[in-house]
């Protein structure tokens, strides 16, 4: 037996073994007891979810609370990463939460929740817990307060969700939109994403230096972005899956690009088991990095009439991405747009050249902005404008088509 060989099967060994103890302690988590009265809770913001003028949506680590609180408190004032908050709320353990259509409760079992804590009360800051995660958070808050200055909305929230897949701020009615034509995952830090700009930028420099050379700049951007979005787990694992089928590209032995998805896949199980039946995100991840690394080669060849060739290459991406994860999007979420392949196909190409763009005049805005020349700080970024427009005109005249709904 070959050592590639021999390593799949002691992999898929394993995540059998993992997924058995996932399926046993599926629904089996912390106890945490509440008498239904109002409690005050003292505890450091780890994630902010989601940002409104009258609610805000943050998970917090409390001492004496197992895993983490998911905190629904009043809009004002905003908090971040690393904000010690006090706040009066009801709190609710998630066995009691409403499952009859969904298991929420899996679901923040799985991103360590057990305690839901809500409240109208307004929150009060108590100080301020420096980490490397706080202290990335503060440099992203700094960065899309400048952006905010010279971008309107949405086209701002639009272009920080894109780069990182914050998108605590896009308003309602965008990602309606952006769900309604099955392209909600452009603003979702992906391996897709990761791969489709990554896909541009291996054309680009290509232009002016070896392939070779190409290849391992990209892999140091990619952790150098990893570290910019936080290296919070589903950018760790964006990363991984972006760069991964980057590689099994680069590298051209099918065996080998098996192997290296599996072992990734049962370091990521080992460290987190619920992933492998409760985390949608881990799924759709390796479903399209399958899709890019197997089906899209021959798409690629079926589209061999198609020029310019970095045109094919997006088309085909897109095609066996959407093709690969589109049994796993009706059984989870039991919806599709039908209208999805036809939106991604406008919206997809156009995701690299705003990203892209984005960051590199984002970066020089930023900097006009310091010197104190804000009218070219401005201007500077009506490129960017003009292709976050196009992204958010064509989700919204795709919108009002069929949506085929599987769950009524």
């Amino acid at each position: 037996m070959s050592l590639n060989r021999l390593l799949n099967f002691l992999c898929m060994t394993w995540l059998l073994a993992l997924l058995v103890f996932a399926i046993s302690t599926r629904n089996r988590w912390p106890e945490v007891s509440s008498t239904g009265d109002e409690v005050l809770l003292e505890g450091v913001v780890e994630e902010v979810l989601e940002q409104g003028a009258i609610r805000q949506t943050i998970r917090l680590v409390v001492d004496d609370v197992p895993g983490r609180v998911q905190a629904e408190i009043g809009g004002v004032p905003f908090f971040h990463v690393g904000d010690r908050i006090r706040v009066r709320c009801e709190p609710t353990p998630i066995r009691d939460v409403y499952t009859e259509t969904f298991r929420y409760d899996r679901y923040l079992a799985k991103e360590r929740v057990f305690l839901v804590c809500s409240s109208y009360a307004p929150p009060e800051s108590v100080g301020i817990v420096w980490s490397f995660q706080s202290r990335m958070a503060r440099m992203r808050n700094e960065f899309e307060a400048t952006l905010g200055r010279h971008l309107a909305e949405p086209h701002r929230s639009l272009l920080i969700g894109l780069l990182y897949g914050a998108r605590s701020t896009l308003p309602s009615s965008v990602v309606e939109d952006f769900r309604r034509t099955g392209t909600m995952h452009i603003v979702a830090v992906s391996g897709f994403n990761v791969m489709i700009v990554t896909t541009a930028l291996l054309w680009t420099l290509t232009l002016f230096m070896r392939r070779q050379h190409a290849f391992v700049l990209i892999l140091v951007g990619i952790a150098g972005y990893t570290v910019f979005a936080g290296a919070d787990p589903g950018v760790v694992r964006a990363a991984i899956m972006g760069a991964l089928v980057l590689l099994a590209r680069h590298i051209g032995r099918p065996q080998v690009a098996l192997t290296l998805f599996l072992l990734a896949a049962a370091t990521m199980a080992t460290l987190k088991p619920r992933v492998l039946l409760d985390d949608v995100g881990f799924q759709l991840s390796f479903a399209a990095a399958a899709g890019l690394t197997w089906l899209s080669p021959h798409i690629r060849r079926w589209l061999d009439w198609l020029r310019p060739a970095w045109i094919r290459s997006i088309l085909a991406d897109t095609a066996a991405a959407i093709t690969a994860t589109l049994p796993l999007s009706l059984l989870q979420f039991r919806q599709f747009a039908l209208v999805a392949p036809i939106a991604n196909l406008f919206v997809v190409p156009l995701v690299a050249p705003a990203m892209i763009a984005g960051g590199v005049l984002s970066a020089l805005s930023i900097a006009m902005d310091a010197i104190g020349w804000s009218v070219g700080a401005t201007a500077v970024m009506l490129p960017a404008y003009a292709l976050l427009d196009l992204i958010l005109t064509i989700a919204h005249v795709f919108a009002p088509l069929p949506f085929l709904d599987l769950s009524v």
